[in-house]
């Protein structure tokens, strides 16, 4: 190789180790100027424990605070962006959502609240954050001079803290014993009709059948005591009398009659009807003290009825065809 070629080839080597060695300085001036770190882990940590991890890792943090479903989770981080294991240059934010802990962190005084106005606010209030509260069904009920409907007591009390899943058992008001109602016009109504209204007005009632007379209409309430219009206390049995409804093949008609117990306090009583594929339908749910009951039905053969008293079963009785 001449003279010429020599010097061409050590020229390019030169210039070949002088780019590596330029590289190699502006690789290492630039983490030397900017360090880069590793994302850690912080969810489910107090705010000050996290604040800790990710400014010994030489990060920085924002914060954004909301409220979340669980009371226990006040103070704990929820979520945090990047998320962990990410690669960030020193001195970046981390965003950390933090829990304000729930929308609600001790208990109201509901006392003097009617009892579906609270049901209202609690549903609209939980509808964003979550049902943390609930109301103990069913609620206890008394006689007493505040209206109807209104709640008079309340467990846990006013103030107590919020910190787990809370169930809320109320006393309500169902007016005063002595009070008067007028007695709806159920005569001419269709029996079934007629079940829902009186059991939905929580009168106590008993149905009886005799066959039809002259014009009547099969299915529906021939007569009634006390009389439509009357005045009486509440508590009042309402005696109602049907037609038998029209046969209907693979139906079948009558009357579930049963004495229960005598109640201290009203109970919610729940009148179910199991069809013979398996379709479970409740026809009402009334609050009675017990006695005599007696109610109409028309199902199809096989259908099972089912009374429940507080959710408790008291009668299971399956229909069959008389022969």
């Amino acid at each position: 190789m001449n003279s010429s070629g020599k010097i061409t080839v050590f020229t390019l080597m030169g210039m070949i180790i002088l780019l590596g060695a330029s590289a190699l300085a502006g690789f290492f001036l630039f983490f030397r100027g900017s360090e880069i770190t590793v994302v850690p882990d912080v969810s489910g940590m107090q705010l000050e424990e996290a604040l800790v991890a990710i400014q010994d890792k030489g990060l920085t943090s924002k914060i954004q605070l909301r409220y979340s479903q669980d009371p226990g989770d006040k103070g704990k981080i929820l979520e945090q962006q990047p998320s962990p294991g990410s690669i960030r240059r020193a001195g970046k934010a981390v965003t950390l959502s933090v829990s304000r802990g729930a929308v609600i962190d001790k208990i109201g005084d509901y006392t003097g609240w009617n009892l579906q106005d609270l049901k209202t606010h609690f549903m609209t209030l939980f509808s964003t954050y979550g049902t943390f509260i609930t109301i103990k069904e069913p609620v206890i009920t008394v006689y007493s001079k505040e209206p109807r409907g209104t709640i008079i007591q309340q467990k846990p009390l006013p103030g107590t803290p919020v910190t787990s899943y809370t169930q809320l058992e109320l006393i309500v008001s169902q007016g005063p014993e002595d009070a008067v109602i007028t007695v709806p016009t159920f005569k001419g109504m269709n029996f079934q009709e007629a079940l829902l209204q009186v059991t939905g007005m929580n009168i106590p009632f008993a149905f009886s059948f005799r066959e039809k007379q002259g014009a009547e209409k099969p299915g529906t309430v021939v007569s009634q005591t006390p009389e439509a219009e009357s005045e009486v206390r509440r508590g009042t049995m309402m005696q109602l009398q049907i037609v038998p409804p029209a046969p209907e093949k693979g139906k079948v008609f009558g009357l579930l009659e049963r004495s229960l117990p005598d109640y201290p306090v009203p109970i919610t009583l729940k009148y179910q009807i199991i069809d013979p594929v398996g379709n479970r339908t409740e026809v009402f749910s009334t609050k009675t003290r017990g006695g005599v009951l007696a109610v109409p039905y028309f199902v199809e053969e096989d259908s099972i009825l089912i009374l429940l008293a507080d959710d408790k079963e008291l009668v299971n009785f399956t229909v069959k065809k008389e022969n």
